[in-house]
């Protein structure tokens, strides 16, 4: 069984192909979102009904996603404030679920808050059930060497380690361009991330996965500003602030 941890109802659309390979090659897919996707913590039937939708049309099933960030009322753009209460929820979860073989979650990129915030609660779950090795993160996109407000999507932050590249057959790449326009609730953030989802699809069309390291998650994602920094929705003083007990915790177990 392979755990597929993400931050937000969408974020599944950056791992398309890996999901789909696994499920292809027998591995049973479990999803879990984070957050409830609201900026209040309220659950969010739309959001959810989406990426329910996009994920069974590749072939998982409704029964295999858990809404932890909806029933614990963890808002949208603060995870890092409850990291706790996410590792928890989701420690629960494997208890009844099960150790999975694999482990997937957003990169440490300094891209969104949220998804380095998941990153960390993915580490932690890692070491907690001894499966670090089995474990591969995926970038989403991160604003690293570039000026403004600028990001490249699907790119690997060379500090976080060797890629692991696939190529993504063009038949599915056409798919996973048409399950973006599933995400009506979100129109307004696809609106800017579309036209590079497309382009990477029809120019590279490639997954990347890189392994994972608990070293990475006591330095900076990347020298510079942050692109959460650049938007100004958060920074990353703040980031480790909120997660200064959690981070402990961890460094702790080393």
């Amino acid at each position: 069984m392979a755990l597929f941890i993400f931050a937000h109802q969408d974020d599944e659309c950056w791992c398309f192909h890996e999901i789909l390979r696994l499920q292809n090659n027998g591995k049973k897919i479990k999803i879990v979102y984070l957050t409830s996707g609201t900026l209040d913590g309220s659950a969010s039937a739309v959001r959810n009904a989406e990426s329910v939708a996009v994920l069974r049309k590749i072939g998982v099933p409704k029964e295999n996603i858990f809404f932890l960030g909806t029933r614990e009322k963890i808002r949208d753009s603060r995870l890092c404030e409850k990291l706790e209460i996410a590792f928890r929820s989701l420690l629960n979860l494997t208890n009844e679920i099960g150790i999975p073989d694999n482990l997937y979650f957003p990169a440490w990129e300094g891209g969104h808050q949220d998804h380095d915030a998941a990153h960390l609660v993915g580490i932690a779950l890692a070491k907690h059930l001894r499966i670090l090795d089995q474990c591969y993160q995926f970038p989403l996109y991160t604003g690293a060497h570039l000026p403004s407000i600028l990001f490249r999507m699907f790119a690997c932050l060379p500090e976080n380690g060797e890629p692991i590249v696939a190529r993504i057959p063009w038949r599915d790449r056409i798919r996973f361009v048409r399950l973006c326009f599933f995400y009506r609730s979100q129109i307004k953030s696809w609106l800017g991330l579309f036209p590079f989802y497309l382009m990477h699809h029809i120019i590279r069309g490639t997954q990347s996965l890189q392994h994972v390291s608990v070293d990475r998650i006591f330095c900076r994602p990347h020298a510079g500003i942050l692109l959460y920094e650049r938007r100004g929705v958060y920074n990353f003083k703040t980031f480790v602030q909120s997660a200064h007990s959690f981070l402990g915790h961890l460094s702790r177990e080393k």
